[in-house]
C-alpha cells in the first residue's frame, strides 16, 4: 500500500519560488517520504488564473508515521496547500481532497469521492491530521 499526498503553492505569490521548493522538499526528505517529484500546474481563462506548482510526495503504508510527520510540519508552513491525499494500490482511493481539487475533478468522480466513507482506522486518523485547525 502506498499513500500519496499532493500539496502546492502559488508561485505568484511568493517572490522565492526556490525557497519553498526546498522547504518542501526538505521537509518530505527529513520525514523519511519513500520519493517525490513535482508538477507544474498552469491554466488560464477568464474565470481561473491559477499558477501552482504541485509537489506528489510518496509513503509506503509502513511509514505511515512518517506521513503523519510530513502532514503537521507542511501544515505549519502558510504558502503551502494540501490539495490531496490518496491510497494507491490496484486502484486509487482518495482519502481527501480540498475544496479546489473537488472543483478539477470529473463530477462523477466527487460523487463517488463524498459516497465513499469506509476508512480504516489510520486513515480516518490521516484525514483528521489534515482537516484539523491548530
Amino acid at each position: 500500500m502506498v499513500f500519496n499526498i499532493e500539496v502546492s503553492f502559488n508561485i505568484l505569490k511568493h517572490k522565492n519560488v526556490t525557497e519553498i521548493e526546498n522547504e518542501i522538499v526538505n521537509i518530505a526528505l527529513c520525514s523519511n517520504c519513500h520519493s517525490y517529484y513535482k508538477m507544474t500546474e498552469m491554466e488560464n481563462n477568464k474565470f481561473i488564473n491559477r499558477n501552482h506548482i504541485v509537489y506528489v510526495i510518496i509513503f509506503e503504508d509502513s511509514d505511515i508515521n512518517n506521513l503523519f510527520t510530513f502532514i503537521s510540519k507542511i501544515r505549519r508552513k502558510k504558502a503551502v496547500y494540501i490539495e490531496c491525499l490518496y491510497e494507491e494500490n490496484i486502484l486509487c482511493k482518495m482519502l481527501y481532497a480540498s475544496q479546489y481539487y473537488l472543483t478539477t475533478m470529473e463530477k462523477d468522480n466527487v460523487i463517488k469521492y463524498k459516497r465513499e466513507r469506509s476508512y480504516s482506522e489510520d486513515e480516518k486518523m490521516l484525514i483528521n491530521s489534515i482537516k484539523t485547525h491548530g
